[in-house]
């Protein structure tokens, strides 16, 4: 303690100036430096208590302020306690008392947007937020009026059919004041076994009483409370809960590695409610049978609600939907064994990454089931009923293959596949300099893109291309944060890409992408600063450029760059500040610097 002691008084004999934090209980945050102070009610602890949660020390600095505080009536208030809203306030944190006159002086505040809470015996903690020191004369604010309200104690039950109930948390909030005299803080409190609570230390009406959990109950409106002479009671709705059993559909046996799922729904449902096809056994998702296979499920706060069930041999089932206000009295889940697929999935002998999909045999209406297969190649698909279906696995790099499938109990149908579509790109990239890293972006007329690496001497393959259109470009491994943005730049160039058919290879060279774009640069004043250069399309081609590759800042050196610019005529704009903007105009040729001069 002592060495911390130490060191915040060090920091405030430096002057230094770093964060204020903003910590409230239930709403601790970070507050940077030049951020404006969050404006609304803070909170304390309990209803008991103003005590703050308080834990890091403010930075020390040169602000400070002044003011009085007064109650209700603008009379004077002595003896409160004044001070910077901060975590766990240490020897030498910045507080006050007011003296007979209300008069407090706070100093050695951080010069930035801060807040202060004020609080006295008998009287409703408040807070004052959005202090801006920075901009303040001298670094010094004045506050006339840092407004404390009478402590009012309300008092009340949370019922539920009749019974108080325990643990329910609530918040209890002041109407808005006057935002230059300061807020009541939000106080919060927690019934007891018999559905009591308490706050002690309250603002007085107009409030708002908010319940904020209550297991088990519906959502009870905000309470607007407009006296504390009676006691306030609150009763909650309970949310029903359902019971049922979950059997196999042809022997009656009970499941009790079965999973069960609540899934609400408050919004009109469009068409049949199916299972997911990507349902998938997950022992640590949903509630477990008992070893009757029995269940208890509380339902969720809505008006409508459907149950997906899982099990690891038997087909996902989904059953409702039904209404959350008359559920059924019993609900039987029959469900049906299923047949997994499983197996190994390799392209020209290596295991290789992607998803597989389970459709009906003549491959229409929605799947049944989905499953995802990693670099090693392993497929493990969800149960499926038996019968004929179609599989459709496709890698992650577009190659696909569709085989008919026949499941019979009791499984597992096991598959290894080998695709034989797609094909493999090579080549060279011509011209690049040593020192440039590079990568290989094809794309498919689809959107699908594929991605490798240049080899350190020129070299590249890219695996797995399916049939189809293909572009592909030799891009520097700088655009990799924004690929999304450059290859449509990229597309706009004069190339017809080529196709990929049924071939095992094809053989391609390219250029670098600088080879095929230009490059702008240029001067303005040194005194314009963050001011814009922009390129300003002038036909349909152009137009298509994305517009973050349009524009560049002039530099605290006047400079300014866009290194990758389509070929062709440009307009090119410079916005001085406060002044009307410039215009010259430029022909940018393919794997060439043009420069532009704004001095003049």
């Amino acid at each position: 303690m002592r060495a911390l002691t130490f060191a915040v008084a060090a920091v405030a004999i430096a002057g230094a100036i770093g964060l204020v934090w903003w910590a409230l209980p239930g709403n601790e945050r970070v507050l940077p430096l030049k951020a404006q102070v969050p404006v609304e009610a803070p909170e304390t602890t309990s209803p008991r208590t103003s005590t703050l949660v308080e834990r890091t020390p403010a930075v020390m600095g040169r602000g400070s302020i002044a003011g009085h505080v007064r109650d209700a009536r603008g009379q004077a208030i002595a003896g409160a306690t004044v001070r910077l809203v901060v975590n766990e306030p240490v020897a030498g944190m910045p507080s006050a008392r007011s003296d007979a006159a209300g008069h407090f002086q706070l100093l050695g505040l951080p010069i930035d947007r801060v807040a202060v809470l004020a609080e006295a015996p008998g009287y409703c903690p408040s807070q004052l937020g959005d202090l801006d020191l920075e901009a303040a004369p001298d670094h010094h604010l004045v506050i006339d009026n840092l407004a404390l309200d009478l402590a009012i104690a309300y008092r009340g039950q949370v019922r539920s059919l009749g019974r108080g109930l325990e643990g329910v948390s609530l918040r209890l909030a002041a109407g808005l004041r006057d935002p230059t005299a300061g807020q009541p803080l939000v106080q919060r409190a927690e019934t007891d076994a018999e559905g009591w609570f308490l706050f002690d230390c309250a603002p007085p009406p107009p409030c708002t009483l908010v319940v904020e959990r209550a297991a088990g109950h519906r959502q009870h409106p905000p309470l607007q409370v407009t006296s504390a002479a009676e006691p306030l009671f609150l009763d909650l709705v309970p949310i029903p809960r359902l019971h049922g059993r979950v059997l196999d559909s042809q022997t009656g046996a009970p499941l009790p590695q079965a999973r069960i799922r609540v899934i609400p729904i408050r919004e009109a449902l469009v068409g049949p409610l199916t299972p997911g096809p990507e349902t998938d056994f997950d022992p640590t998702v949903g509630t477990a049978p008992g070893a009757d296979g029995s269940f208890l499920v509380e339902l969720e706060d809505s008006p409508q609600f459907a149950l997906a069930v899982t099990e690891r041999s038997h087909c996902a089932t989904v059953l409702g939907p039904f209404s959350t206000d008359s559920p059924p009295a019993e609900q039987m889940v029959l469900m049906t064994r299923g047949v997994r697929t499983q197996g190994r999935i390799t392209w020209r002998g290596d295991p290789i990454g992607g998803f597989a999909v389970l459709f009906a045999a003549d491959g229409s209406g929605p799947p049944i089931a989905v499953a995802l297969f990693g670099l090693d190649g392993e497929l493990q698909m969800p149960p499926a009923p038996p019968g004929n279906w179609l599989l459709q696995v496709t890698p992650n790099h577009g190659a696909r293959l569709e085989q008919a499938l026949t499941l019979t109990l009791p499984g597992p149908k096991v598959v290894n596949l080998v695709i034989a579509d797609g094909t493999r790109l090579t080549g060279t990239v011509r011209g690049a300099a040593a020192e440039d890293p590079l990568e290989i972006l094809c794309q498919h007329s689809s959107g699908l893109l594929l991605r490798t690496f240049v080899r350190d001497d020129g070299t590249f393959a890219v695996d797995y291309l399916c049939p189809g259109q293909w572009r592909a470009y030799a891009a520097p491994r700088t655009w990799n944060g924004s690929r999304h943005s450059f290859v449509p730049l990229l597309e706009l160039l004069d190339d017809p890409g080529f196709v990929v058919d049924q071939t095992p290879a094809l053989q391609r060279d390219l250029l670098p992408a600088n080879q095929l774009l230009a490059t702008l640069a240029g001067r303005a004043p040194a005194n314009s600063t963050n001011s814009v250069v922009e390129l300003i399309p002038s036909n349909a081609t152009q137009r298509q450029v994305p517009h973050q590759l349009l524009w560049a800042m002039v530099d605290t050196g006047g400079m300014f760059r866009l290194p990758h610019v389509l070929p062709g005529e440009w307009l090119v704009q410079w916005t001085p500040p406060g002044k009307p903007a410039q215009t010259k105009t430029i022909t940018a040729i393919a794997g060439q610097a043009v420069t532009v001069d704004f001095l003049d």
